[in-house]
Formats: structure tokens, sequence, C-alpha cells
């Protein structure tokens, strides 16, 4: 129900802000991960964890208060329905993913978690749909789609399996990674796309989300680390792999190989069940 409320807040959002504005919001979702971590875990941050997420809140506010994009963005109220929103969706994504997390930790299958997820999230809308007393027909909710409709819904679902599989497999460190890479491609798209750089201010506040990830995180001790390490880069990277369930239950019961025969060509069956 999280993910689910999420996606509908963040619909909302997209539609006020533009994809910069959207990213860096999103980003306070750690702010938000760091209360429920606290409210359910009891943990304590250092120091340098708190600068982080104090780097990270003034970053959003710089980017709720962007001037140049409260003027290209149109009505005031629009712009701050869509921040509220923004917000509301990052509070959910946090949520869900100190859930999930904990989920993962105790042996979920990433994949089975996403269809779950999936099937969660489509009942939540179907349950959600009348309270929003819309009278549009099928027709008129399905104008202006085309093929091209299918990308986003194509990259999110896979992005959700790929997020799954790094926070279980790499851990917060690769995937606080991922998510300044995401930063910085999502404004060198808007740069190609809309023939035009973002403001200041908005380039401000990724390199300040940037910098407060990876103070977060500690990156820079784990790439000292990396460059210090005696194992073999294979070894160190071997974790990228991507297992699934049958692929990982089938390394578990290794077995002799069987020579199977098939219309005059030789199978090697590696391992049976």
């Amino acid at each position: 129900m999280a993910y689910a409320l999420q996606n509908l807040a963040g619909t909302a959002a997209n539609r006020s802000l533009d994809a910069v504005t959207c990213n860096v919001l999103n980003q306070t979702k750690l702010l938000w991960t760091a209360a429920f971590v606290v409210f359910r875990k009891q943990r304590h941050f250092s120091f340098r964890e708190w600068v982080a997420l104090a780097m990270i809140l003034l970053a959003s506010a710089l980017t709720a208060c962007d001037g140049d994009s409260l003027e290209a963005e149109g009505p005031c109220w629009g712009r701050c329905h869509g921040i509220a929103c923004a917000c509301f969706a990052a509070m959910c994504s946090a949520f869900g993913a100190v859930l999930t997390e904990e989920a993962l930790v105790k042996g979920r299958d990433p994949f089975l978690l996403s269809a779950e997820l999936a099937v969660g999230g489509l009942v939540t809308l179907l349950l959600t749909m009348p309270l929003l007393q819309q009278k549009e027909n099928l027709e008129e909710m399905l104008w202006g789609w085309t093929w091209a409709t299918l990308l986003p819904l194509l990259a999110h679902a896979g992005g959700g399996i790929l997020v799954g599989i790094v926070t279980k497999r790499l851990g917060s460190v690769n995937k606080a990674i991922l998510m300044v890479v995401s930063l910085l491609l999502t404004g060198s798209l808007k740069v190609l796309i809309e023939r035009h750089l973002p403001s200041v201010t908005s380039m401000a506040s990724i390199a300040l989300v940037a910098a407060g990830l990876a103070l977060y995180c500690d990156l820079g001790q784990c790439v000292v680390a990396f460059f210090q390490r005696e194992r073999p880069v294979a070894e160190v990277l071997q974790p990228l792999q991507l297992h699934c369930s049958w692929y990982r239950t089938l390394l578990s019961h290794p077995q002799q190989r069987m020579q199977l025969k098939a219309d005059g060509f030789e199978w090697v069956r590696e391992y049976t069940a």
C-alpha cells in the first residue's frame, strides 16, 4: 500500500514539477528513512550522518524555493501541490523501503517481493478509484496514450526489481552511488531534451544532494578501502551477479553431470533438482 500511494503521489508531482525538481525532492526519502529507522530500530546516528541529512534537507528547501522554476511552472498553487505530493511520495517510499529491507534481509526473493508489491498496488488502485470520483470513461482516461507510454512503465518495473536486488546484494552504499548517478543522469537528460541548462539553484541542489549522499554513506572511505583491497577484483565484484531463486537452488544442490541426447544433439545438464 505504501508503494501504491507513492506511485499516485509521484504521478501527481510529475504533473506540476519538472524532472530535476522531482528527483531532488525524492531524495528526501533518506530523511524519512532515518526517522523510521530511529523509530523502529532505535538506531542512533553519528554527527557525520546528521550533517549529511541536513545537506539533503537544505537542497530540498532550495529546490522548493527556486524562483526560476516557480516562474516556469506556472501557478504557485500547482507548484505547492506538486511539492507536497513529492514529499508525501518520498515519505511513503521511505516507509516501504524500511519494511522491504527487513523482508529481504530475512531471505525473501526480490522477484517474488516485486510481484507481491505489484498485486498489492493494483488492489490499492482499484480501492481508491471510487474515492477519486472521476467520471471519465475508459476512452477518455486512455486519451493520448501511445506505444511510447510503455517506456516509463517498463522502466519503473525494471527499476523496482533492480532496487530490490541492489538492496539485498550490494547494500546501502552501492545503492547511494546509484542514487547520485540517477541525479546526474536526470540533469543531463533534461539538458539534452529541453536544450537549456537547469537554473543555478537546481544545480546547487543536485550538488548538495550528491555530496550529502556521499557523506552519509562515507563513500570516500569505501573507495579508499576498495583500492587498498587484497582480494582480486573478480572476487570483490562477485556480488554484482544477479542470482534468481532457481539459480541459487541449483547451486545449493550440485550433483553429477548427466548426458542427455535429443534429436542427435548432446545436452549437458549441470545440475538436477
